[in-house]
């Protein structure tokens, strides 16, 4: 579970000002990410629920 915190910085990435401020901006959606993945960008974090690793585990364990 995501803190009160990290909950907020994710919401502080969806203004233009705080992404440019940290450098970080959000992905969302299997198919961004795999591109993401093969243009080689580094990832800071990634979150997923629990339904979307039980439909996608061999995915998940190719990443880590």
């Amino acid at each position: 579970m995501l803190s009160n915190s990290k909950i907020k910085f994710l919401k502080s990435l969806h203004s233009k000002k705080f992404r440019i401020k940290h450098s970080q901006f959000i992905i969302e959606g299997h198919r961004i990410i795999k591109e993401a993945l093969k243009a080689n960008v580094e990832f800071d974090r990634i979150w997923y629920s629990d339904e979307y690793a039980k439909k996608n585990k061999p995915f998940l364990d190719s990443i880590r």
